[in-house]
């Protein structure tokens, strides 16, 4: 969250959410691919609309078998509860358009032993010390509220949703309380509105309390407040991979470089630089070298290194500046060739299919890597 705010503002969606159905399966895809070959290009996009799934991209150095991804992918489905008419796993059609990747870019980016990267682009990493996993608070609730009511109420919700929560914070950039929270939801077709609102409202209103946040007042918890939403998912909405980038990074108010994450192996640098930015300012903002951190890479396709690196930080929030210190460091330090980055990340394994809903980041379990001598930071800076 760039710049101080009295109310900051973000969104997420269910796993079953159309668009996250598509990153979702593009990530899958990319995991039966490594899984078979860890140096595997894979940039896969997804469509999914009526009763039909649309796959298409390139693959390389390794032979796509379709019944297998089929079986993979319908199983996905069925985990997300797709089992009625008009999107059902077991019925759906699935249609692969998966062509071999450009001999021009596979040389580009595999001219040596240390890859290139497979794009231009721009990416940026993020951290901030108001929660636990140094995330922005609006996304950071949003993440951790929707998840766990799309799974304590699994006889009352289809898998499609969305939540929208606006946070407040005190003079001193502290979160303090929920302001307004929208929550739209596919639910059963018999549901009572009055009375499930009300039960929804104090479940959350406890869930919120473990992290010393207030709960809005009841009229600004807003629920499905365009009526009826049974009819949800495929049925009534296309999704496409790469349409929930911000949800799959920091939220409104961070600086996004544009590219989706989903489907792309980490010579992608949209994705694997994505990671090391964050990776970096995370342990930046946790070593408390600063309160909030953004760090913005740029690389060019074809070649190893970044053509720019910025390190932004402050330790009064809201009020960030370049710190050109810490840049020098970090380039001195890090290897973010896509290689380097792989190395570090364990990014040539298939681990790419739980990142694709509820947030990219934030989340302990992915973010774990090996570690690394930040005291070589800390010692440059503070000598």
């Amino acid at each position: 969250m760039l710049g101080r705010q009295k109310f900051k503002i973000s969104e997420s969606v269910t796993a079953g959410h159309p668009d996250k159905m598509a990153d979702q399966i593009s990530d899958l895809i990319l995991d039966w691919c490594l899984y078979r070959n860890t140096n595997a290009k894979v940039a896969i996009e997804t469509m999914v609309t009526l009763n039909h799934i649309i796959i298409s991209g390139e693959i390389s150095e390794i032979e796509i078998n379709n019944n297998e991804i089929d079986i993979e992918i319908r199983s996905f489905l069925k985990l997300l509860g797709y089992d009625k008419d008009g999107f059902n796993y077991d019925t759906v059609k699935i249609t692969f358009l998966i062509k071999m990747q450009s001999p021009e870019i596979l040389n580009s980016v595999s001219k040596s032993k240390k890859n290139a990267a497979g794009d231009q682009g721009i990416v940026f990493g993020y951290a901030i010390n108001e929660t636990k996993d140094f995330m922005p608070a609006p996304i950071y609730y949003s993440h951790i509220l929707l998840s766990r009511i799309i799974t304590d109420f699994p006889n009352d919700f289809g898998p499609d949703g969305k939540i929208q929560i606006v946070i407040k914070y005190d003079d001193d950039g502290i979160p303090i309380a929920i302001n307004q929270l929208l929550l739209s939801i596919q639910h059963i077709k018999d549901i009572k509105y009055i009375t499930f609102k009300g039960k929804l409202f104090e479940y959350i209103k406890d869930i919120i309390s473990i992290y010393n946040i207030a709960m809005c007042s009841y009229d600004d918890f807003l629920f499905n407040p365009s009526g009826s939403f049974v009819v949800g998912g495929p049925v009534s909405d296309c999704g496409v991979t790469g349409r929930k980038i911000i949800v799959d990074s920091y939220g409104s108010g961070v600086p996004h470089g544009g590219g989706a994450f989903s489907g792309k192996d980490a010579t992608k640098i949209d994705r694997s630089a994505a990671y090391i930015a964050r990776y970096i300012a995370k342990n930046i903002v946790h070593k408390k070298l600063a309160n909030e951190c953004l760090i913005k890479i740029a690389y060019a396709i074809g070649l190893h290194n970044p053509l720019l690196f910025h390190a932004y930080t402050a330790n009064d929030i809201g009020s960030l500046v370049r710190n050109y210190d810490l840049e020098n460091c970090c380039l001195k330090i890090f290897d973010l060739s896509p290689s380097g980055i792989c190395k570090l990340l364990n990014l040539d394994l298939p681990i790419f299919s739980t990142t694709a809903s509820y947030g990219h980041f934030g989340r302990e379990y992915q973010e774990e890597t090996k570690e690394f001598s930040w005291e070589k930071i800390e010692n440059s800076l503070f000598s």
